[in-house]
C-alpha cells in the first residue's frame, strides 16, 4: 500500500477507533471476542456501532479479510454512519482549534 491508499486505510482506522472506543456502555458482539464474533455480529446487525467493531476487527485481526472490510466499509458509508463520524471528528477538531486560539489570546 503507498500513497492514497494508505493514507485512506490509516484515517478509516483512526476514525472508527475512535467512534468504536467513544462508545461508552456500548456490548461487546454476543457469543464473546474475536473476529467471528465481530463479524457475525455485523454482518447481520443494522446498527453502526455493531458494523463498526465488524470494520476494525476485520481491519486489525491478523484473520481478517480485505473483502469483508470493504463489505462492512460500504454498509457503513452506505447509511451514513462514516460520513457522521468523519463529520464529528471534524467538528471535534475545529473546536479544539478554536479553544486553543482563545487561550494563546486570554
Amino acid at each position: 500500500m503507498s500513497g492514497p491508499t494508505r493514507s485512506s486505510a490509516r484515517g478509516t482506522l483512526a476514525l472508527l477507533a475512535i467512534a468504536v472506543i467513544s462508545c461508552r456502555g456500548a456490548r461487546a458482539p454476543d457469543g464473546g471476542g474475536g473476529i467471528e464474533a465481530a463479524r457475525s455480529a455485523g454482518q447481520r446487525s443494522n446498527d453502526g456501532e455493531n458494523i463498526g467493531r465488524w470494520l476494525l476487527a476485520e481491519m486489525v485481526s491478523k484473520d481478517g479479510d480485505v473483502a469483508k472490510a470493504r463489505e462492512a466499509r460500504a454498509r457503513l458509508e452506505k447509511d451514513g454512519t462514516l460520513g457522521r463520524i468523519a463529520s464529528h471528528i471534524q467538528t471535534e477538531k475545529t473546536l479544539q482549534f478554536v479553544f486553543d486560539q482563545a487561550q494563546k489570546h486570554a
